[in-house]
């Protein structure tokens, strides 16, 4: 039910971005920078749960999706 799981965080991204963040971010581009960082935290997390992951060269314990996502949490 990783599907559920993801709905959920989604649901509690948008709580968080559209209650606290538009209210305390300021700066042009922050709150996409923010959102940009949640979907990816949320993506790498709930991708161990999932199904039909499918691993790659570059390592045996994340799949491409969570390595996009560390590379999009770093950038």
């Amino acid at each position: 039910p990783t599907q559920l799981y993801s709905a959920a965080a989604l649901f509690g991204i948008f709580l968080f971005l559209y209650f606290w963040a538009r209210t305390h971010l300021k700066k042009w581009g922050q709150t996409t920078a923010l959102y940009l960082f949640l979907m990816a935290l949320e993506r790498f997390m709930l991708d161990f749960w999932r199904a039909d992951r499918e691993f790659n060269a570059l390592s045996s314990t994340l799949s491409l999706a969570q390595i996009i996502a560390l590379l999009i949490m770093i950038c």
